[in-house]
């Protein structure tokens, strides 16, 4: 019974450590940041990954706060833009607000090619 119970808490926990998806090796056509700065989108090249199936899936976001992680973030996607660079994002879960009508695929990482 106990390793049962052990299994099915493993087998719950590793599909949340597991989860999300990675986009592809693409550039980002399009960068929008709201007026205060709160959330960024992307329009991205390739197709656009949905792996938690959020309500609306045409771009993705990330929520921003005041951190140096958030500016940091930014400021990589921004040089990722400008320069047209090849890149790959990790895309996990969705946005916590729904925007534009509906969740989006929340950015998570981005790598640089």
């Amino acid at each position: 019974m106990i390793k049962n119970l052990a299994l099915i808490v493993l087998m719950t926990v590793s599909g949340y450590v597991f989860a999300g998806a990675g986009s592809g090796n693409g550039t980002i056509t399009e960068l929008h940041m709201n007026g205060d700065g709160t959330r960024v989108r992307i329009r991205f090249s390739e197709p656009i990954a949905n792996p938690d199936g959020c309500e609306k899936a045409e771009f993705y976001m990330r929520e921003l706060d005041d951190s140096n992680s958030s500016s940091r973030f930014v400021a990589a996607l921004l040089s990722a833009y400008t320069a047209e660079k090849t890149i790959n994002l990790w895309i996990s879960g969705c946005t916590t607000g729904a925007y534009w009508g509906g969740t989006r695929p929340k950015l998570v990482e981005i790598f640089l090619r």
